[in-house]
């Protein structure tokens, strides 16, 4: 695959990330979606550490996959000053507390330490959501997650060698690491979302 098709498909996944935001945010108006001021600002932040640490670590064709998350993260970050609920969960201040940690490694050690930082912050992040999913899937925008699963998805394949194994390298890991962790976590919400929605009551 040449690059100059790369970046083209590495565009369109970025473009179809930043699009699947446009359901989620009608959710949101509709009063569907009840958003989290504190961890949308918080996934801004760590979103904006996660973008320029991770370019710094060379990624290219995946960029736009971290660049549509960043400017979705803002945009909903604005939504809730009007539309979001003001509630601190122990998660958010410990998600705080490592995304000022993850600025801090840039300055001390290097963008690879705020890189790994910031990825593991925003999987912890993303857990709440897959409880959610788990117990009350009508709360959650299914097209969005399917089309914040195929974004990332689109740019897992973009990575370099990703199915030669033996060609695989530390570098290589780095920047698979990003679009795979949105590939993996999008793809357990997609699946819980269209399970039978009588799950909740067979578990009472």
């Amino acid at each position: 695959m040449s690059t100059d098709i790369k970046m083209i498909l590495g565009l369109a996944a970025g473009v179809l990330t930043l699009v699947a935001f446009g359901p989620y945010i009608l959710s949101i108006i509709k009063g569907e979606t009840k958003p989290k001021r504190s961890t949308w600002w918080i996934w801004t932040l760590n979103s904006l550490l996660l973008l320029t640490s991770y370019r710094a670590e060379g990624a290219q064709e995946t960029i736009w996959l971290a660049v549509a998350y960043t400017i979705g993260c803002v945009i909903i970050a604005l939504f809730t000053i009007r539309y979001g609920v003001g509630v601190w969960s122990r998660l958010d201040r410990f998600c705080l507390g490592g995304t000022v940690i993850a600025a801090i490694l840039w300055i001390v050690i290097g963008p690879l330490a705020t890189f790994i930082t910031s990825l593991v912050i925003d999987l912890f992040g993303v857990t709440p959501t897959i409880y959610e999913s788990f117990y009350h899937p009508e709360e959650e925008n299914k097209l969005s997650w399917i089309m914040w699963f195929a974004g990332g998805f689109l740019s897992l394949l973009l990575v370099e060698n990703l199915f030669v194994w033996h060609k695989w390298s530390p570098g290589m890991l780095i920047i698979m690491a990003y679009p795979a962790q949105i590939t993996i976590t999008a793809s357990i919400i997609v699946w819980l979302l269209i399970q039978p929605r009588h799950r909740k009551t067979s578990l009472n």
